[in-house]
């Protein structure tokens, strides 16, 4: 699938991190991606209340919400930093979806730095999926 793409969420997933699809039957389910996970691709960037003072919390989607994720194919997506990166890196997830550096073999990639960053950090990168190989 490239670009672009509409799940349902199968839990809590914060703005701006990879999620992983879940979904075995032909419903597109994702969650929030774990350590190393294999990527679908990286949530939204906002809140989904983000409008409503006093009701936003803090989520980008939660279980049952319809969510829009970027994938492959799309040439920039923001995504919260886990630690530093620099420009060109390969980024694979942390523990709760933030992007890390990736270096090590077999590291499930979702995405390329487009600019360098820190731990907090929201950057723009380019969504991928791929294992790598070093």
């Amino acid at each position: 699938m490239l670009g672009s793409f509409s799940g349902r969420a199968g839990g809590n997933i914060l703005p701006a991190r990879f999620v992983k699809r879940t979904g075995v039957s032909g419903e597109a389910v994702v969650t929030q991606c774990g350590a190393n996970e294999s990527p679908w691709g990286i949530g939204p960037k906002g809140t989904r209340r983000m409008a409503l003072t006093g009701w936003d919390d803090g989520f980008a989607a939660v279980a049952g919400d319809d969510v829009n994720v970027f994938g492959p194919g799309d040439d920039v997506a923001p995504l919260e930093l886990g630690g530093t990166v620099a420009v060109g890196d390969y980024i694979k997830s942390d523990s709760v979806g933030r992007g890390v550096s990736a270096s090590t073999d077999k590291d499930r990639v979702g995405a390329q730095a487009l600019e360098p960053g820190v731990a907090g950090q929201l950057i723009r990168v380019k969504p991928m999926r791929f294992d790598l190989s070093v």
